[in-house]
């Protein structure tokens, strides 16, 4: 059943509004960019942001095909923009050790290889998940969180160059920042295969 117009319109406008705040927190990295543009599926879709939506719904499924594509397309993008090869790529980990692997073990190769920077995913492992409680100013509940272990002589005081499939709030990015700037590293920038758009009908 299609939503109505009102609830779709809403929705456009709380997009619109992450997608300037995602504007004013990318101000403080030194690049940040994205290949495709990803219109949600509750949206009435263009042919062409159809095609775009199974590519990024083949790639985080690890489709080989897909997989290529996605890496000639960042590994493109980062060429011109990197001043330095001295730069280890790195992926937001997927939520699962098997989805991670499947999704980023050869991306990441792939990327790394065609430019020459290093490949920092054998470095980043996902453990596991764990409960924890999340506070509001209302009420705790408890959240299934993502525990993922670094490993830390690896990036301390090297570059860093993120990548995430698809941002939307950036809060992914910005969580994920802090994690390795804890460490030492130095974040110049992120690449994102898709960023959310909001459409109005």
């Amino acid at each position: 059943m299609r939503e109505s117009g009102k609830r779709l319109r809403d929705k456009a406008h709380i997009l619109s509004v992450l997608e300037l705040k995602i504007n004013k927190d990318m101000e403080n990295y030194r690049f940040t960019t994205h290949i495709f543009s990803y219109l949600p599926s509750r949206f009435e879709a263009t042919i062409e942001q159809k095609r775009t939506r199974r590519l990024i719904w083949n790639f985080k499924n690890g489709c080989h095909n897909f997989t290529t594509l996605a890496a000639e397309r960042v590994a493109d993008a980062l060429y011109n923009t990197l001043c330095s090869r001295d730069v280890i790529f790195c992926c937001i980990p997927a939520s699962s050790e098997a989805k991670n692997t499947r999704r980023y073990e050869r991306f990441s190769t792939l990327v790394s290889q065609k430019i020459g920077i290093t490949n920092g995913f054998s470095h980043i492992k996902i453990q596991g998940n764990r409960l924890a409680i999340h506070e509001s100013r209302h009420n705790k509940t408890l959240e299934s969180v993502q525990v993922i272990d670094f490993d830390a002589d690896f990036f301390a005081g090297r570059d860093v160059v993120i990548f995430d499939d698809i941002i939307t709030t950036g809060s992914s990015f910005k969580q994920f920042t802090k994690s390795l700037e804890s460490l030492g590293a130095r974040v110049i920038g992120g690449v994102f295969l898709a960023k959310t758009i909001c459409h109005e009908n």
